[in-house]
């Protein structure tokens, strides 16, 4: 059964707060601690000020901060505060990955699993969930899971 995209988006954030500590690789560069901007921008998203959140998201995203890295991606791949642009949520997710977010490294597998910006590719989404797993997402360890028992390659 698939979790709609807004609940992945505000279940992203609420898992940051309940695993402070597994997120420590996340937050190597930044602050252990949610700045005011990211709760700001955070407070427009969950206000449905999606606009609002893409102005006050995208330069914390460009000073590397994860959570606005993923807050970005989440609504470029919904359309919220525009149209649905794929490769701006492919670009954000990546770029949130490569902080070791596991919760954006799963999203980079359901993109690739589902082709959405990109050819259908279950190997890249089976080693993006992989990925996702051992950086502690639950969703990654079970979309890897249901991958190694369903898809023969």
């Amino acid at each position: 059964m698939w979790i709609t995209s807004v609940t992945r988006f505000m279940l992203g954030f609420v898992l940051i707060f309940a695993a402070y500590n597994s997120v420590a690789a996340v937050v190597q560069n930044s602050e252990m601690l949610l700045s005011e901007d990211v709760k700001h921008a955070i407070n427009a998203y969950s206000n449905k000020e999606y606009s609002r959140a893409i102005q006050l998201f995208t330069p914390l995203a460009e000073q590397n901060n994860v959570f606005a890295q993923f807050g970005l991606a989440q609504m470029h791949r919904l359309g919220q505060g525009g149209a649905v642009d794929y490769a701006l949520a492919l670009k954000w997710y990546l770029k949130a990955s490569q902080s070791s977010y596991g919760v954006a490294q799963s999203q980079l597998g359901e993109m690739y699993e589902q082709g959405l910006g990109v050819p259908v590719d279950l190997a890249m989404a089976k080693n993006w969930y992989q990925v996702s797993c051992s950086n502690q997402c639950s969703q990654g360890c079970l979309n890897f899971s249901r991958l190694e028992q369903t898809v023969q390659y």
